[in-house]
């Protein structure tokens, strides 16, 4: 790992330096472009099976063109003193070390992240390629696209294999480029104040980011990227190069993505149609290449659909059907879908918004007021630009609301087994957030960065503010006396299971029932059921299901669970105590347990 971690990184800067000095992309937009174009490659690689061989490939070619360009032109440059992009590199060389600050304390602490985030990338990393259809992990998890786990690969395939730290440090990376394109490259302190508040609206919208590995946020980033890069800069084929990759991104981060990315081509294709500033041969070409990305996109998707159904993996919306949908808005007819509408509609005027429990009424209206004094300051065709994409992008919301309506009616059971809605705010915030993000941005430049006050101490007090929250959503959360027991127990146990062999739950007062998927994290690529084991069985059942095991670990076991398992062995059964399950063959005593732990 401490080989590993720079020799990937300086491959990484090698192609940052390369796309700015031969492709003449922006520094800015570099790192965002290189990052995205990674993922891209690395997920038909690991779709071919090849991703070990092109992984490592991309490794030594990034690492050779940092020798012969990044080498040599800070030397040049360190002889006559002009570096046209020292503030651009000063920043972006901070970002890289408050990746690493941010990266080496950090644990897991989300449940979300043991199931699936941290766990896919676990077993990209132990087997060089995608999980094959007999793997331990939820196969309905496996129908999540793994594109930022990918980029995290390309970080490990360099070192000694899987680390947590190095997960997290290249996701810090990935996600600090993205923000990296929103800063101006001639004016430093305009650049942390866009940074500053970029970041104090990730943690309130989205809490200690820089300790999660779920993605959410990164959807919402990119797709801010994408449209300042867009509504920001003067039209050029490197630009809209960048615009494309980041797009092409969206998809394989979250399959949501792919809404977000169709929402974003018509946004950008709108915006080519009526540029003023772009030459007709190149608005040809521009919207030719939007057309090959419509495909792309589709091709992108089915051949991830098809991967997960060759493999036998369930994707999350394959029981959303057209009957599904009219039922979920038969709201003259149905009761209990009035019912969960109005539950829904609640949720999203005056629901919690964010850390704070802000309600979205009243982020909808800060909005709104945000927008009239941008617009009041915005010259005629700015003006046009700007309500060209509200034209387009409200009623895409408006669609987007009623997919995560659906949702929570048909998948989470809203107004019928439930009644609140389930996360809501974080999936809404997909597509909410990043217009959040894109208004507080834009009314920083057109307004309080376009004085000369901006210089005054109340910038500093953004950078200050954004500091502070980054240093505090960075420390580990405290953690519970059971979850202090599993980090020391769990890696003990590996010792006393054989690979290949599956373990079991016990049923007893468990503090967390989400301890399988810690199970699974831990003990992968070992078997583990991730659901209480055995629960309300008879005795018949009971050694039907303990046939299935090899193992049986016992977590605080309450009085019921000992009883319970006390015929089928001498030990007296214990908390965190190990079983071997034995298997006799015989009718009167088809097995046993030993405890080995």
């Amino acid at each position: 790992m401490i080989i590993g971690l720079p020799i990937s990184l300086f491959s990484l800067m090698g192609y940052i330096f390369s796309v700015h000095h031969w492709l003449k992309v922006p520094f800015r937009l570099s790192p965002l472009f290189c990052c995205c174009s990674l993922v891209i490659l690395l997920f038909w690689a690991a779709l071919a099976q090849l991703l070990l061989p092109v992984t490592l490939f991309l490794i030594v070619c990034g690492s050779l063109l940092s020798l012969t360009i990044l080498v040599p032109l800070l030397r040049s440059r360190k002889k006559t003193g002009e570096n046209p992009h020292r503030d651009s590199l000063i920043i972006f060389t901070g970002l890289v070390v408050v990746s690493l600050l941010c990266s080496f304390a950090g644990r897991l602490s989300v449940i979300d992240d043991y199931a699936y985030w941290a766990i896919i990338s676990k077993s990209i990393a132990m087997f060089d390629g995608l999980p094959a259809s007999d793997t331990t992990i939820f196969a309905r998890h496996l129908t999540y696209t793994p594109g930022l786990a990918l980029f995290q690969y390309y970080f490990f395939s360099a070192g000694s294999g899987y680390s947590l730290p190095v997960a997290y440090f290249a996701q810090n990376i990935f996600l600090f480029s993205l923000l990296f394109a929103l800063t101006d490259g001639q004016n430093r302190l305009v650049s942390l104040v866009m940074l500053s508040a970029a970041v104090i609206l990730l943690v309130l919208f989205a809490g200690s980011v820089f300790q999660k590995l779920r993605v959410d946020h990164f959807l919402s980033v990119t797709a801010c990227a994408v449209l300042w890069t867009q509504m920001r800069n003067r039209f050029s084929l490197q630009r809209f190069a960048v615009i494309c990759s980041a797009i092409s991104c969206l998809y394989l981060i979250k399959e949501v993505g792919f809404f977000l990315a169709i929402s974003l081509l018509l946004a950008v294709l709108l915006d080519l149609i009526f540029a003023s500033d772009i030459q007709e041969k190149e608005r040809k070409a521009s919207l030719f290449l939007c057309l090959g990305l419509f495909f792309y996109l589709i091709l992108q998707k089915i051949c991830w659909d098809s991967h997960c159904a060759a493999l036998g993996f369930s994707q999350f919306h394959s029981g959303i059907s057209l009957e599904a949908i009219g039922t979920a808005f038969n709201l003259t007819g149905n009761s209990e879908s009035r019912h969960a509408f109005f539950i829904f509609l609640r949720d999203i005027l005056i629901g919690s918004a964010d850390r704070l429990n802000l309600p979205y009424l009243l982020w909808y209206l800060l909005l709104g007021l945000l927008w009239c004094r941008i617009l009041k300051v915005s010259d005629n065709n700015e003006r046009q630009q700007y309500y060209r994409q509200f034209y387009l992008l409200l009623p895409l919301f408006l669609i987007y609301l009623g997919m995560n309506y659906v949702m929570q009616v048909v998948i989470f059971g809203l107004g019928i087994s439930r009644e609140t809605t389930t996360s809501l705010d974080r999936y809404v915030n997909i597509y909410f957030f990043w217009f959040v993000l894109f208004t507080i941005e834009t009314s920083l430049v057109r307004t309080f960065l376009a004085k000369k006050s901006a210089k005054s101490r109340r910038s500093v007090v953004f950078i200050i503010i954004a500091a502070l929250l980054l240093a505090g959503s960075s420390i580990p959360h405290s953690r519970k006396k059971y979850e202090r027991e599993l980090d020391a127990l769990l890696p003990e146990l590996k010792s006393h299971i054989e690979t290949g062999s599956r373990i079991c739950l016990t049923p007893g007062n468990i503090e967390d029932h989400y301890l399988g998927f810690r199970l699974l994290y831990y003990l992968f690529p070992t078997k583990c059921n991730v659901d209480s084991f055995p629960g309300d069985s008879g005795r018949k059942k009971l050694e039907e299901k303990l046939l299935a095991c090899d193992y049986l670990l016992f977590y605080q076991p309450d009085r019921k669970t000992r009883h319970m398992f006390s015929s089928f062995t001498a030990d007296k059964i214990v908390h965190q105590s190990l079983y071997k399950v034995s298997h006799h063959g015989s009718a009167g005593k088809p097995l046993s347990l030993k405890r080995i732990y």
